[in-house]
């Protein structure tokens, strides 16, 4: 990057500007794990450049950090920077979220500011003594006392207003304190006791906590253009974090200077900063490394050991046909609508059998509401998968799906890497194969057209000759969920509007969490301890644990609930690692199938966490499900599949 004092540009050199060539993988999961990450493949190698290394040893609280990226565009901004690798960190404690109360006592009065805020009202005011009472711990709890008892009023502000213009205020019937313009308001006097201790001081550009799962929270300074930007250890320069998340705003507003400032943090007027709890400084989220490098690594190996189909390998791309003419009608009401589709005569070779490698669907479709109608799948084999949900814009909408390696044999996709099987390639197709799609609309009242259906198969030719490479023979071992009954799943509405929640809800505070656990035990015996293969679980397949290894897993989980998709999972190895389902998919039926063989699109990031637990699988699976919209429901069975493979 080069300055033009010319023309005051930045110049950016073409052989500087990558593109990507494939999301190799990714994890988006706001519930359960907040996990936030995706490994981007580059189009080409960046021979000039000296890769950062990452560190997957795990971190700790008051590690210094410091973050390179690209505040509001740009183009390079440091927060933070290296520190001597003898550097001695701080020793300062995480944030509390429990306070220390203290024996002093105070009389306090509104002034307006956040810390002594006017009372006010919204849709209605009955001013006795329960709302006086409500505007004096208010006013005490904003100064930082624990109690407070109304002593006096202004005025009555249910008709009556103290000042004008714009204040602090705390609104009759709600929480916290705001700053609007009121009609009506009065200043309080009120009597506190038991004032909060100071919270301690937080450290700059360190971690104040780590202990999340799958992130961290520190202290580095954060805005939007910043994400996926890696944070670094300061002490040795490895990447430690993605960032990921922080404050919900930026820029706040200052209405007396009309004019936006940043958001400054620790809030001097805040006792809970670092905390989940405060909206304003709960700190900087960063995606752990060692959350994802088993995924990273995987990969790698599995990329540069991947044997591609030889030239003389007969592959054959087919463009399967309708059997109706398009557009294909989707009627104002629940009844679907399928559509099937067929290989055309002169496609394959006569007696010829052929093994599907991969398939690829594009679908058009004018809807008002495209995001009402579901597509499923079902194959020549009489298998049945989801192809999805059209997007809820625009009207005219496409929807893309694609299962198994990429139709043009150019790219190595993570499936590809680990050879993981998928649901998609586990039957053979001859001339008369057909599939069928279903189109259902969820909602009545609007119709549709399908205008356009694409849809093409990779196909890989049997030969009576052809080599069949020697694999290890893979043991399925199920260890079934402890569910004595069906597990309610309805205890309260819990999480208003979860879509729009930005708080991930693996660290927020002051909530109950409507969640239940089902624990897979495994146990495991040493040869030394038994002369026969030792058992793994409750299982009727033996597997002796030092010649066997974990290679792949899945669940299957079954609800009766009336809205599957207010439903999110986590899995948790012994080891404590933990992988999230993420949002459950609209289906059919009542089961969910997550990992090896599974529909789903994240299948083979199950595959890599089973990996990355090959040797250390004895102890407790625990499997929580966790009820977003608190409807009413049941976890009604949960099973668990374990596959080795020998060493």
């Amino acid at each position: 990057m080069r300055y033009n004092s010319t023309t005051s540009t930045l110049n950016v050199h073409k052989n500087d500007v990558y593109n990507c060539k494939q999301i190799i993988a990714s994890e988006f999961e706001r519930y359960m794990t907040a996990s936030d990450w995706a490994l981007v493949q580059l189009e080409r190698p960046a021979a000039d450049r000296e890769p950062a290394k990452l560190q997957t040893d795990p971190v700790a609280n008051n590690d210094p950090v410091f973050m390179v990226s690209h505040f509001w565009g740009a183009p390079s901004m440091s927060s933070g920077s290296p520190v001597p690798a003898d550097a001695t960190p701080s020793t300062t404690p995480a944030p509390s979220p429990t306070p220390e109360w203290t024996d002093e006592t105070g009389t306090e009065t509104s002034d307006g500011t956040e810390l002594r805020p006017y009372c006010t009202w919204g849709s209605s005011c009955d001013w006795n003594e329960d709302t006086k009472q409500e505007c004096a711990t208010a006013l005490c709890e904003a100064a930082g006392y624990r109690n407070g008892t109304f002593v006096s009023a202004s005025n009555n502000p249910c008709d009556e207003s103290f000042v004008s213009g714009y204040a602090y205020y705390h609104v009759l019937g709600r929480t916290g304190v705001r700053r609007d313009d009121y009609t009506n308001e009065a200043q309080i006097t009120a009597t506190c006791s038991q004032k909060r201790a100071p919270q301690a001081p937080i450290p700059d550009n360190a971690i104040i906590d780590a202990s999340p799962a799958a992130f961290f929270v520190a202290t580095y300074d954060n805005t939007h253009g910043s994400s996926g930007a890696p944070v670094f250890n300061a002490q040795t320069s490895e990447v430690i974090g993605i960032n990921a998340r922080g404050s919900r705003d930026d820029l706040v507003v200052d209405k007396e200077k009309w004019c936006y400032r940043f958001n400054q943090c620790p809030n001097p007027n805040s006792f809970t900063n670092g905390l989940p709890s405060d909206s304003q400084c709960p700190g900087m989220h960063a995606i752990k490394v060692s959350h994802f490098a088993h995924v990273l690594d995987q990969y790698l190996e599995g990329r540069s050991s991947y044997e591609p189909q030889e030239a003389d390998t007969e592959i054959t791309t087919v463009s399967l046909l309708p059997n109706a003419s398009l557009p294909l009608e989707l009627p104002p009401h629940y009844d679907p609508e399928f559509l099937s589709m067929h290989i055309p005569e002169d496609a394959l070779e006569d007696g010829a059998s052929y093994t599907v490698e991969a398939i690829n669907v594009v679908l058009n479709m004018t809807h008002v509401y495209p995001d009402e109608v579901s597509v499923t799948l079902t194959h020549p084999s009489g298998q049945s998968e989801s192809v999805g949900t059209f997007p809820s814009s625009p009207r005219n909408a496409t929807l893309k799906w694609d299962q198994g390696s990429q139709i043009d044999g150019d790219t190595v996709t993570l499936a590809m890497a680990l050879g993981t099987p998928i649901a998609s390639s586990d039957f053979s197709v001859n001339k008369g194969s057909t599939w069928t799609m279903r189109f259902r609309d969820c909602c009545w009242g609007d119709a549709g057209n399908v205008t356009v259906v694409d849809f093409q198969v990779l196909l890989k030719k049997e030969t009576e000759n052809e080599e069949v490479k020697e694999e290890k023979t893979v043991r399925e071992v199920t260890v079934m969920g402890r569910l004595a009954d069906p597990t309610d799943l309805a205890r309260g509405n819990t999480i208003p509007n979860p879509e729009k929640r930005y708080t991930p809800l693996s660290r927020m505070d002051g909530f109950e969490r409507n969640t239940f656990a089902v624990s897979f035990p495994v146990e495991i015996q040493t040869a030394s301890q038994s002369d026969a293969p030792a058992p793994v679980g409750k299982m009727e397949e033996q597997a002796a644990a030092p010649e066997m290894e974990l290679v792949d897993i899945a669940l299957n989980v079954t609800i009766d609930h009336s809205y599957p998709r207010d439903l999110y999972g986590k899995l948790t190895a012994p080891s404590g690692m933990e992988i999230g389902t993420g949002q459950f998919p609209r289906g059919e039926t009542d089961s969910r199938l997550f990992g090896r063989m599974s529909t789903i699109d994240d299948y083979p990031l199950f595959t890599a966490f089973a990996r990355a637990q090959k040797d250390d699988y004895a102890g407790d699976w625990t499997f929580e499900i966790h009820d977003a919209d608190g409807t009413r429901g049941k976890l009604t069975g949960a099973e668990l599949t374990l596959f080795f493979q020998e060493k």
